[in-house]
């Protein structure tokens, strides 16, 4: 992939690069990188978390067909003073 120039250039610029640190650097030539499908799925996950602590945050809130249905019955108790 590289010529022998590109392989001499890029040497020389790592030992120049190591001469100044105490760490060593290792070049590698991959011919693909990871897709990073890890990042989507916790992106993901935080969004599901957010969404979860939202709506638990907010009191009171009870939409569901059931809830509405148990509300409602409650309150024409509450007026008729039997049941419905």
């Amino acid at each position: 992939m590289f010529t022998e120039a590109d392989q001499q250039r890029i040497a020389a610029a790592v030992t120049a690069a190591e001469a100044s640190s105490d760490g060593e650097i290792v070049t590698v030539l991959a011919a693909e990188s990871d897709s990073y499908n890890d990042v989507v799925l916790h992106w993901a996950v935080l969004a599901l978390f957010l969404a979860v602590a939202i709506a638990a945050a907010i009191p009171g809130r009870r939409t569901s067909r059931c809830h509405r249905r148990d509300r409602d019955n409650r309150r024409r108790r509450g007026r008729a003073g039997r049941p419905p």
